[in-house]
């Protein structure tokens, strides 16, 4: 585990091999690309979140979820957020604020 540190991500590639909750924070929108066999499997572009959390509670959490099904499916899950996790975005009365994402799954 992190202990929620913050860390410079070296590799552009994150094998799931224990539990992960991570937040990547980027000064740029790149496309998130989740790649399943070395073939781009779900690209994820953001509007206006910055940030991504990436999750995977592995075998124990999951586990202990009693909504989660199949209960090996852990195996095969990833959750990706996109958000704005690190910094906040202060409204005034009146003010809007819109952010989105599209996950494209390339089948």
């Amino acid at each position: 585990m992190r202990d929620a540190k913050t860390f410079k991500e070296e590799s552009t590639d994150l094998p799931f091999t224990a539990e992960t909750d991570r937040v990547y924070t980027t000064p740029s929108l790149p496309p998130v690309i989740i790649k399943e066999s070395g073939k781009d499997s779900l690209v994820t572009t953001r509007d206006s979140l910055p940030d991504v959390t990436v999750w995977n509670g592995w075998e124990k959490k999951i586990a202990g979820m009693g909504d989660f099904e199949p209960k090996d499916g852990w195996k095969r899950y990833l959750c990706i957020e996109p958000g704005a996790v690190s910094t906040w975005t202060k409204l005034e009365a009146g003010d809007a604020w819109e952010g989105s994402a599209i996950m494209e799954a390339k089948l």
